[in-house]
Parts: C-alpha cells; structure tokens; sequence
C-alpha cells in the first residue's frame, strides 16, 4: 500500500514513526526555494541535510528494505546553496551504501533533470 506522509525531516521522533513498517520509503523532502534557502542558509542545512540524515539512520534502525533519495541535477555543479546541500545529500547516501555493503537497506539515490546533451 503507498502511503504519502508528511512531517517535519528535522524532528527525529516524527522521522521515526513514519517509517516504521515500511519496506519501501522515497524520500523527496527538502527545502527547494532557491531564495529562501540563501536567505535562511541554516535552515536549509538542518533540513536538506541533517533531515536527510534523520530519514537514513530511521531506514537503518527500522530495517526498511529500499530507500531512494530524491536528489537534483543542481546538485552536480552546484552554483548555491540549495545545489550544494542536495549534492552533499547524494554523497552521504554514497557513502552510507558503501558502509552497508549488503546490509539493510539498499540506499540509492536519483538526479533528476541533468542535462548533459544539451
């Protein structure tokens, strides 16, 4: 059964009872405004990364079976800091499968929008 939640990614305990019982979980939360994530660069820290840090340690403590981060393409070339908290997103979910190795759960994480033809 899909079903979409929604909480704040900084609150750990929310973070936690969502994801119990899951065995599948995308997560796709993050501070998206560009201008608001420069106006507010600490919150866009806590939510964009510790948030994301938040949904993977709850997946490891909670044995969900798959995980996929939603990441950007603003991400890969990062020209602010919404694209670097995304691109450093992706790179902790990197290392973190690596970390795994085998184990629960599978981590991977997407970029959507890259262009590299055009």
């Amino acid at each position: 059964m899909f079903q979409p939640l929604v909480g704040d990614l900084c609150d750990r305990e929310r973070v936690m009872s969502v994801i119990e019982g899951s065995n599948l979980v995308v997560h796709c939360g993050a501070m998206k405004r560009i201008e608001v994530a420069n106006f507010s660069p600490q919150e866009c820290i806590k939510v964009n990364v510790l948030g994301s840090m938040n949904v993977m340690d709850a997946c490891i403590q909670k044995k969900v079976d798959r995980v996929i981060f939603v990441g950007s393409d603003k991400g890969i070339h990062p020209r602010n800091l919404y694209g670097f908290t995304k691109g450093l997103m992706v790179s902790m979910v990197t290392e973190r499968a690596k970390m795994l190795g085998f184990g629960r759960p599978t981590m991977v994480s997407t970029v959507w929008g890259y262009r590299d033809w055009e």
